[in-house]
């Protein structure tokens, strides 16, 4: 366990003497799951921190009226969803299933809530997780993509990850994308025969694929992985 934890985010950095104290004295547990198990169901309530130390996890999220869906894979080391721990709804913003074997280490609020105010390089990795993760999400708004019509569309689908790398996989209907560009079905159904042409989709009647998320998002801002 010490040598595990040496090596996962939040615990970087901090001496053995501090991490076999927190070994002894706070909740900390482990939880294995086997490969497609359930992990959690988006829009259920979480008050424990959970930290990927083996294997991979695919992460699915619907929006409100059910009509997009995305699913991505990440592999650990992973901090799972921090920003909801403390945050005004804390659920989770996704349903997570295990790809194969999973460890996770699991940790009650209530050990957090001390880990924060007793050891500042704890307090100071949680606190660079957020603010990263906070100005990946500004800079996704605020950047400028290109404006021509596939790119728009691109980028719409990329605006909906968790992930900034890896491969994602999007169930909705071309009539809902037109919807939400202001744009025909046809001209969808153009755009993404086009974005297929150049090898960054492939789409069939409900799914789209990005296999390789960091080339699409190079492609729309017209610069070069």
């Amino acid at each position: 366990m010490y040598a595990t934890l040496s090596t996962l985010p939040l615990f970087i950095g901090m001496n053995g003497e501090d991490l076999v104290e927190i070994i002894h004295h706070e909740k900390v547990g482990v939880d294995t799951l086997e490969e497609n198990a359930l992990m959690a169901v988006q829009g259920d309530s979480c008050n424990r921190l959970h930290i990927l130390m083996r294997g991979a996890l695919s992460f699915t999220t619907t929006t409100t009226d059910g009509r997009l869906a995305a699913t991505e894979t990440a592999a650990a080391p992973l901090l799972l969803e921090p920003e909801i721990l403390y945050g005004i709804q804390r659920t989770w913003s996704s349903t997570i299933r295990a790809k194969e074997e999973c460890w996770l280490l699991v940790m009650d609020k209530s050990s957090v809530t001390r880990l924060i105010s007793r050891y500042e390089i704890f307090r100071l990795n949680l606190l660079n997780t957020l603010c990263s993760l906070a100005a990946r999400r500004r800079q996704a708004l605020w950047q400028s993509p290109a404006v021509d019509g596939s790119r728009r569309l691109l980028n719409f689908l990329t605006s909906h990850t968790l992930f900034p790398h890896g491969e994602v996989h999007f169930n909705t209907q071309m009539q809902h994308l037109g919807e939400c560009l202001g744009v025909s079905r046809k001209l969808v159904g153009q755009q993404l025969a086009e974005l297929q042409s150049k090898g960054l989709l492939t789409y069939s009647r409900q799914e789209i694929t990005i296999p390789d998320l960091d080339k699409a998002i190079h492609y729309i801002h017209g610069t070069t992985a």
